[in-house]
């Protein structure tokens, strides 16, 4: 009996000690780490700053790696110091990683890099991603000018192109494009907005020449006029990216030139429900103001819009400017020669269905008369036209 107590007592010990020394339920969890999106304008000369919080206890000294990826950002050309280590003292709890922007005279997009955290010691990753945006706020570089107006160049870093046009050539090319024509009756007389122009692919309102393509508005007669409206509906559709349209503009009460998109879905689900993208509008009496807008809502009935403005010093008709649209699953943002004017949260919809996360095709025309930009006049001077030099569809690569 008294080796049972014996062998008891001594089982009872080695419980206990395995307690303390293996099995302390004192010892506080490892600390969590995450990284928060940050925000630098560029001409600040400033660094990029992330902050990586320690979300509990740092009981111990924690390490961890971090490595920057350049998405729309070019490693060297807009930043440096694309990976290292991270030390986090024991008792702290933040540590705010300083990652050098490189200052440039080009004027460009708004870019983005990624950081991701790894390989964390004495600590765990919980959310190890953000990004980091550098807002540009530079004035326009003499090489981004020629001596018809503003260019962009035909690339960009972190993007592929997945379709252009640049009009080379005399014959437009028809695997891309649709032509519309008439009035849009039966089912859209006046193509919904009460307009008087007749729309027809004869030469003399479209074509292609000196690498433009070129829509004229032309005034047959006493309220009677002839214009183009292109498509590539059912040929050239895309989700997302960037797409940058260089352009001259016509001008006059009662035009309304615009390059747009809508809805590839619009004929299973109509107007507004497949959503309109409008990269650029100008009524006519206003030549010296951008529109750029987007539409949603639900078929049939009216459309939620909401509409950005941009004025210039000088009209559009007077040179080449380049309209452009970064299209992402989040929001939209306008450009007018790679200046941001406009932005579109996908938070604004209101819970409304979001139709801007699927195929959209593009729009050229020049409307004539109408609810919006109203009657021509006598001041409106016949023929104008609308010369765009180049289309460039880019879709990021990562």
């Amino acid at each position: 009996m008294k080796y049972l107590l014996v062998l008891v007592g001594f089982l009872n010990l080695w419980s206990c000690g395995d307690s303390e020394e293996g099995g302390n339920t004192n010892t506080p969890p490892l600390p969590t780490l995450r990284v928060a999106d940050a925000v630098i304008v560029e001409a600040a000369s400033s660094p990029l700053k992330f902050t990586i919080t320690a979300d509990g206890t740092v009981a111990k000294t924690i390490t961890v790696n971090y490595t920057i990826t350049g998405i729309t950002a070019e490693p060297e050309k807009d930043f440096t110091n694309k990976q290292g280590s991270i030390i986090i003292e024991a008792g702290q709890r933040e540590f705010t990683l300083e990652i050098p922007i490189v200052d440039d005279i080009q004027r460009e997009f708004d870019e983005t890099l990624r950081i991701d955290l790894s390989n964390p010691q004495n600590a765990k990753i919980d959310d190890g991603r953000a990004i980091g945006f550098i807002s540009d706020a530079d004035d326009i570089p003499v090489e981004s000018l020629d001596e018809e107006g503003y260019i962009t160049t035909d690339s960009h870093f972190g993007y592929k192109r997945v379709w252009s046009d640049e009009y080379e050539g005399h014959e437009i090319d028809m695997s891309s494009y649709n032509f519309e024509s008439g009035d849009g009756c039966p089912n859209l007389c006046g193509w919904g907005n009460n307009e008087l122009q007749l729309y027809t692919s004869d030469p003399q309102n479209v074509k292609q020449e000196n690498g433009k393509l070129i829509l004229t508005a032309i005034k047959e007669s006493l309220n009677t006029y002839s214009s183009a409206r292109m498509t590539t509906k059912g040929k050239q559709s895309f989700r997302h990216g960037r797409i940058d349209i260089r352009a001259k503009l016509p001008f006059g009460e009662g035009l309304w030139p615009a390059l747009w998109m809508l809805g590839e879905n619009i004929d299973n689900v109509g107007w507004p429900s497949c959503g309109e993208i409008d990269i650029m509008e100008l009524v006519g009496g206003e030549p010296d103001v951008l529109l750029g807008t987007a539409h949603w809502g639900t078929s049939p009935g009216p459309s939620t819009f909401v509409t950005g403005k941009k004025k210039e010093a000088e009209n559009f008709s007077n040179a080449f400017h380049v309209f452009s649209l970064d299209w992402t699953d989040r929001e939209m943002i306008w450009y007018l020669d790679e200046r941001k004017y406009h932005t579109i949260n996908y938070s604004q919809l209101s819970g409304q269905a979001n139709p801007f996360n699927s195929e959209f095709f593009f729009i050229f025309n020049i409307a004539v008369g109408g609810n919006l930009p109203g009657p021509p006049d006598a001041t409106t001077m016949f023929p104008q036209q609308m010369e765009i030099d180049y289309i460039r569809v880019f879709q990021l690569e990562i």
